[in-house]
């Protein structure tokens, strides 16, 4: 009894030492919570000085390290927590992690082992800690079983599922690992690095939209993270979605400066194919700064500068980009457009030929270029194109017409009138195309068949008369003509005073007005007739001839 007494009384005496040193742990783990790890070590490497079996303080002492990242240190901190506490099972935790985190990967297995066996109910962290650790030896299987047993123990953990999700992911079963990384995501949506981790998941498993969407909700929660932004972008670019890759690098530049010249490149060809051409010409501008010869950036400044309508400044990018790169026809039309928006309209037609040589199928090629010859006057061009364009598509009406007004203006009438003919052929309720065919007639002097086709017009014309109110005054003024010729007086003055119903402002209408009334000796009327097309043309000479002879007579 003496012998015990003495003993019970040592270790009274160690228990009472022991206790008050635990206020000096829970303070420096108050300091730990409040990000102040250095003061916390040393108030921690103070009690142990005092206490070196304070398992506790160990345990601490090694969550400290781990802020810091010396894992060293944490092994040999939380190794001692163990030592003096067998039980700690927390402590083998941090004991396995920072182990592996120096890939001592045996180590750690023993370790997490260790925890599991130290007490007889099993540890969730220990099971997920173990999981980590068969993953790290390739041991995905056995991996599996960790985690699941774990997650049958704490089912709401997001670690288990995210434990899982990798363990499937290293056996290359995308799908099962996806599912459960968006399970821990359902439990806790803030996990950056997760969501990361199934964005590049999603992505290897060609599901790019649902890539995209994790790479958003990362950035919601990160939206520094310049990696995940670029990614994100990159992704947009390689699907094809220009204005989200635009938006997503929009941020991007908007925070950086130096930014280097592939994401520039990517971020202007994505504004410039998404149509944000005000944005992307400067960018463009700039970039042949460094590169004059960017195709790339040569080809945006030529298109852009047409959209802001810059069109000098777009002649000058084609015209190098024809030195750099091989001009497509939509390239061609643009460049011919430039040029007719500074008044070089023969350049533009040249131009148009040359898109014709890169693709002699397209018929709206032919009209254009057509056209612009007929605006040059260049007849002999012009027809030649609207040749080539009946020869795309013989049922072309427009084509035909514009060819036979060409061949009219080379004095070509038969040939001219015989395009007419084809028009009406295709299209008989088309009065223009009659009106033409009968002033062809004329010129070739078969007046009775040029009245008879301009008295078809007025006729095709029926109810649309607003609409080819033109058409009708041609009509009636070469039906009067014919009928003036014919010596038919009464029937040329009411032909040409209903073409003066449609245009008024002809003076040739009016001289051929006046001679008709002078031949039926209506000479005050025909007097006032010559007047009027004077007043339109005062040097019709014509007109003038007529009202000097009449002015005597009505005076």
């Amino acid at each position: 009894m003496k012998r015990t007494l003495p003993f019970l009384a040592a270790c009274l005496l160690l228990v009472g030492a022991e206790a008050p040193g635990q206020s000096k742990v829970d303070f420096a783990n108050g300091l730990l919570k409040e990000g102040k790890v250095r003061e916390a070590i040393g108030i921690l490497q103070a009690q142990l000085a005092d206490y070196s079996r304070d398992a506790k303080a160990w345990f601490s002492l090694a969550q400290a390290y781990q802020a810091l990242h010396r894992m060293d240190s944490v092994e040999f901190a939380a190794s001692k927590a163990v030592t003096y506490d067998d039980e700690m099972q927390d402590a083998y935790v941090l004991l396995s992690s920072a182990q592996l985190a120096q890939k001592k990967t045996s180590d750690a297995y023993a370790s997490a082992r260790a925890g599991i066996r130290a007490k007889k109910q099993e540890y969730p962290p220990l099971l997920i800690q173990l999981g980590q650790v068969l993953l790290a030896a390739d041991s995905a299987d056995a991996a599996l079983v960790a985690f699941t047993r774990a997650r049958e123990i704490q089912p709401d953990n997001p670690v288990v599922y995210e434990g899982l999700g990798d363990a499937y992911a290293k056996q290359g079963v995308g799908p099962l690992a996806i599912t459960q990384y968006e399970r821990s995501l359902e439990i806790d949506s803030l996990q950056p690095a997760l969501w990361y981790k199934l964005a590049n998941l999603n992505i290897k498993e060609r599901r790019y939209t649902d890539g995209a969407h994790a790479f958003l909700r990362l950035l919601e929660q990160q939206p520094a993270n310049d990696s995940a932004r670029l990614e994100l972008a990159n992704l947009y670019y390689r699907a094809r979605q220009f204005v989200n890759c635009a938006k997503t690098l929009k941020e991007y530049f908007g925070t950086h400066k130096n930014v280097d010249k592939e994401i520039r490149s990517m971020y202007m060809e994505s504004l410039f194919l998404s149509r944000q051409y005000k944005e992307a010409l400067p960018l463009a501008q700039q970039f042949l700064k460094e590169d004059p010869n960017s195709r790339l950036a040569t080809r945006i400044v030529a298109l852009a500068s047409i959209d802001q309508k810059q069109y000098d400044a777009a002649v000058d990018a084609y015209t190098k980009l024809k030195t750099l790169d091989t001009l497509d026809v939509n390239d061609y039309r643009r460049l011919a457009f430039a040029y007719r928006q500074t008044k070089r309209d023969s350049l533009a037609a040249l131009t148009l030929e040359e898109a014709i040589q890169k693709d002699s199928t397209q018929e709206a090629l032919y009209n254009e270029a057509g056209a612009l010859w007929m605006t040059l006057r260049q007849w002999k061009g012009a027809a030649a194109m609207f040749e080539k364009r009946i020869q795309l598509d013989t049922s072309a009406i427009a084509a035909y017409i514009n060819y036979g007004s060409c061949v009219m203006q080379m004095e070509d009438y038969e040939t001219a009138a015989k395009a007419f003919q084809k028009a009406i052929a295709l299209n008989p309720q088309y009065p223009p195309a009659y009106i033409r065919l009968a002033s062809c007639y004329f010129q070739l002097k078969q007046y009775d068949q040029g009245r008879t086709v301009a008295e078809k017009a007025v006729e095709v014309v029926d109810t649309a008369k607003v609409k080819y109110r033109l058409e009708l005054a041609d009509a009636n003024r070469m039906i009067g003509l014919a009928y003036l010729l014919d010596k038919k007086w009464e029937d040329g003055v009411k032909a040409l005073r209903e073409s003066l119903k449609y245009k008024d402002d002809d003076a040739q209408t009016w001289l051929l007005l006046g001679q008709g009334l002078q031949n039926m000796q209506k000479n005050k009327d025909a007097y006032d007739a010559y007047v009027r097309a004077l007043k339109i043309d005062p040097n019709n000479e014509g007109a003038k001839k007529g009202r000097d002879t009449l002015k005597p007579l009505v005076e």
